[in-house]
């Protein structure tokens, strides 16, 4: 099918390419700028050979490889995003290189794709329509928001700290009474239905503070809290950023349930289906994952995420597993620690199997692990059978799953 074999090693600013035939032979090989100038001159290159018969191959680089692909699919030409991990293990099979350079990945990827091009899939344009920025920068709202949800704490603690003992803080009712009375001092010289008023903002079931407006007062009063009207202001500025944050990232998940309605509405059934794992995390996930055809075992998804073990070799000690090797997606493993922890609460079988690992001396962080690692072989089986989990489903997940 394929004569022609284009591999592509791609940087932040400029990208290695090497042209070669079926018997392997270099072709052609040059060191371009990721701009349009040199991507018409690549295309210019190909243009006397049938498109059909070139096969062209690039790593994936988080999203400095999108701009390339998109310009390539453009031109109907065959593109290949592959897994970083499967090329380095493929230049490991080969030989132990001593030295790196990007001309020499960019030849190790085009003998990569001509070896591997019947297990190759070709990339599409919904390749690049991916809501993967917005799932990332949820994330970084997400953190956020932890950050100065821990200042307010803070500065609470220190004004009013009998609040903070008594009642959660984050309801939205005592936000706004935060906001327009941001101290023991204020609150305490303010009416009772003042204060009343400025709780009832918040109408969610079950949302209502664990102590009302009278109690408030007759804290504020009791308080052995400071003052001080510089902690006023930043508290306020603090709950005013908290808020703000609070709408950009309800607006993020709006758009990202939109998108897995639209694009993995049975996957989230499934994934949903496993008791601790909502909504969001589900799409999180998978909006991270891509094709699940992408991974023939799982194992190939646990390396993809990096919860797979490191091994060590040295003298009398062989295959030693370490911790974790963290050398896949960060952002789908850090989606996989939260959906892990959240299962080993909700889930029956989980928390079983995490209550059986701390009982073999297990850390805490080590047993979450292995219900992650767990939670993978699961979700693989899952996804490839189009089955929801039930209570014996982990069991038949692991047979199924190295099949």
């Amino acid at each position: 099918m394929y004569k022609y074999f284009l591999g592509i090693d791609i940087s932040k600013d400029s990208f290695d390419f090497c042209f070669t035939d079926e018997t392997e032979k270099v072709l052609y090989k040059d060191h371009y700028q990721m701009d349009m100038t040199d991507f018409t001159k690549l295309s210019d290159y190909l243009a006397p050979f049938s498109k059909d018969e070139i096969l062209i191959v690039m790593e994936a680089t988080g999203i400095y490889h999108l701009t390339l692909l998109s310009y390539l699919l453009e031109q109907e030409l065959n593109v290949s995003v592959v897994n970083p991990l499967f090329i380095h293990a493929f230049t490991k099979s080969m030989t132990i290189r001593k030295t790196k350079t990007d001309a020499k990945d960019a030849h190790i990827i085009s003998i990569f794709a001509k070896r591997n091009y019947t297990t190759i899939r070709l990339s599409s344009a919904s390749d690049i329509e991916t809501i993967k920025p917005i799932v990332r920068e949820k994330e970084k709202l997400t953190n956020q928001i932890s950050a100065i949800k821990t200042d307010i704490k803070s500065i609470v603690n220190q004004v009013f700290p009998e609040m903070l003992k008594n009642t959660n803080i984050f309801l939205k009712s005592s936000l706004n009474l935060l906001l327009q009375a941001p101290s023991k001092r204020i609150i305490r010289n303010l009416k009772e239905k003042k204060i009343a008023s400025y709780l009832s903002c918040d109408t969610k079931r079950g949302a209502k503070p664990k102590v009302d407006a009278k109690e408030i007062l007759l804290m504020a009063k009791n308080s052995i809290g400071i003052n001080n009207q510089s902690l006023e202001k930043i508290l306020v500025s603090k709950i005013k950023q908290l808020n703000f944050l609070q709408t950009q990232l309800d607006e993020f998940n709006k758009t990202i349930e939109q998108f897995v309605d639209k694009h993995h509405n049975n996957d989230i059934d499934l994934l949903t289906s496993i008791a601790g794992v909502g909504k969001p995390s589900a799409a999180s996930f998978l909006t991270e994952l891509g094709d699940i055809n992408n991974f023939a075992t799982y194992k190939q998804l646990t390396a993809f995420i990096g919860t797979d073990p490191t091994i060590y070799q040295s003298g009398t000690s062989v295959n030693v597993k370490g911790s974790i090797s963290k050398r896949g997606n960060s952002h789908l493993r850090r989606t996989l620690w939260h959906m892990a922890r959240a299962a080993t609460v909700w889930n029956t079988t989980l928390k079983e199997y995490y209550d059986k690992k701390r009982s073999e001396g297990k850390t805490f962080k080590q047993s979450v692990i292995a219900v992650a690692n767990k939670l993978i072989r699961i979700i693989f089986s899952m996804l490839k059978n189009n089955t929801k989990f039930d209570t014996n489903f982990s069991n038949l997940a692991i047979k199924s799953a190295s099949i």
